[in-house]
């Protein structure tokens, strides 16, 4: 009786050890997958980031070119 007794504690502790090992990789999986999400969101503002900064040397190239035009003009239209 004691045996068996001994027996069915031992399985239980196993059992237990066996559930707090799985908890302990859920916790390290989770940690992981805040990670990786973490890397992927700051990948996007960079992205993000490098297109507004192309977007915006663009618009400063086209304005620079729209302002040599119109001098251009003004200087022809004095030439007249």
């Amino acid at each position: 009786l004691m045996r068996r007794y001994a027996e069915k504690r031992l399985k239980e502790e196993k059992e237990m050890k066996e559930l707090v090992e799985q908890v302990a990789d859920g916790h390290k999986n989770s940690k992981a997958a805040k990670a990786k999400l973490q890397e992927i969101k700051q990948r996007i503002v960079k992205e993000v980031s490098e297109q507004s900064r192309e977007l915006l040397s663009q618009a400063l190239e086209e304005a620079q070119a729209e302002l040599t035009r119109k001098m251009e003009l003004i200087r022809q239209i004095r030439a007249f």
